[in-house]
């Protein structure tokens, strides 16, 4: 008992992330990802329908990012995980049942509301308040959990073979809320941080030289230059998450191999990711943030090549676009943090999400579009490897001209 007060309390809110992060991924991603196909079959959606679905949650999510950003900051963490998390799960209980396409929206639509404003977004709110030079670890750690929510591809498929994916997403959602809820209550202010600043709320301009309010942060050309880096990594990770597996089924590769895949996929994830966040604490997160662009748009040369006869190429796309995923996992939400600091932070990059929702929403559909033109991903794949490693540009112009002289 005496050496677990010893432990710092931000270590326990980063584990809830990394609980919660496990989750979400699993059942609202991964999860659903592995449905696509039952519910192209079952229902006879095109998959532009079915993506625009996925989009809207993406749409919604960003569109309120500014006000659940705001929220998080007004009424703190705990309150706003909570409520966001049992919205969550009723969305997700929509989505069990639906038969019709506006159900499946709707869904998608509550399901964006609770994630505005639930586990990710504020438990990383909370992380930013709790370290400073640990930063980078203590997110890539929490990120962790989104990694491990790749390996949820496993009991998915087994449940999905023996139950349909109604009953499999019914229990997933289940266990969602079961988990989610009670880690939402693990969260609370840091005392040291509620002392040091006080703050008139109303205030949204220059709060001191090292925190920037809303106002202020919005006229530095460094905020719009990482928003739109924002941006370009959504387009492709959207796209990534909606049709990764029915890409990879599409060009020959079993169910079983497809899960083998994803759980190397996201296996590999949990170690880059912790070591991306040591690494980045010590060469510096930014440049780290621009290195994962690169090795994204490697990966994506991999996926337009990849056979299932031929190894190589799948082994690209796993081993490069990981790297860069984990790269920008652990350093985006921090890099935030420190351009700008943590007291308007969730607010800060609620607004650089509502710019980047254009890329979440755009690269899912346009997947799709394609993929019910011309009955393959390649070209989709062609025009992410280019449009990915922009993002690399975007985050050195925004050292350049940072706030804080980088």
């Amino acid at each position: 008992m005496t050496n677990l007060k010893k432990i710092y309390y931000g270590w326990y809110i980063a584990l809830s992330g990394t609980i919660t992060s496990f989750i979400s991924l699993a059942v609202l991603q991964i999860g659903h990802g592995a449905f696509i196909n039952d519910i192209y079959e079952e229902l006879s959606w095109s998959m532009t329908a079915i993506s625009t679905g996925f989009s809207i949650r993406v749409f919604g999510a960003g569109i309120l990012s500014p006000l659940g950003g705001y929220l998080i900051d007004k009424f703190g963490p705990r309150i706003t995980c909570i409520t966001g998390t049992t919205l969550t799960f009723i969305g997700l209980i929509l989505f069990s049942i639906m038969t019709q396409l506006w159900v499946f929206y709707l869904s998608s639509i509550i399901i964006a509301i609770g994630m505005s404003i639930g586990s990710h977004n504020a438990i990383t709110a909370s992380i930013m308040h709790w370290f400073d030079k640990k930063r980078g670890f203590a997110y890539s750690f929490s990120a962790t959990g989104r990694a491990l929510g790749y390996i949820g591809i496993v009991p998915i498929t087994i449940l999905l073979s023996n139950y349909g994916w109604r009953d499999t997403s019914l229990y997933a959602s289940y266990f969602f809320f079961i988990v989610s809820l009670p880690a939402s209550f693990v969260i609370k202010p840091n005392p040291d941080l509620e002392n040091k600043l006080q703050i008139n709320t109303k205030d949204e301009k220059r709060i001191s030289d090292n925190e920037y309010g809303i106002t202020d942060a919005l006229k530095t050309p460094a905020f719009w230059f990482l928003a739109f880096a924002q941006l370009i990594y959504s387009f492709g990770n959207q796209m990534n998450l909606v049709h990764q597996q029915p890409a990879l089924k599409s060009i020959g590769y079993s169910l079983s191999a497809v899960a083998l895949i994803v759980t190397i996929f996201g296996g590999i994830q949990v170690f880059g990711r912790l070591g991306s966040g040591w690494i980045g604490d010590r060469i510096g997160r930014s440049y780290l943030l621009m290195i994962s662009f690169l090795l994204m748009g490697v990966g994506w040369i991999g996926l337009l090549f990849a056979t299932p006869g031929v190894i190589f190429f799948i082994t690209l796309y796993l081993l490069f676009y990981t790297a860069g995923q984990s790269a920008h996992t652990a350093t985006d939400q921090t890099v935030v943090a420190d351009f700008f600091g943590i007291t308007r932070f969730a607010t800060i990059k609620g607004s650089m999400q509502l710019i980047a929702l254009v890329g979440g929403i755009t690269g899912p559909i346009m997947a799709g579009r394609i993929y019910d033109i011309y009955g393959s991903y390649d070209i989709a794949f062609i025009i992410l490897c280019p449009v990915v490693s922009l993002g690399t540009l975007c985050v050195f112009m925004a050292r350049k001209l940072s706030p804080k002289n980088y």
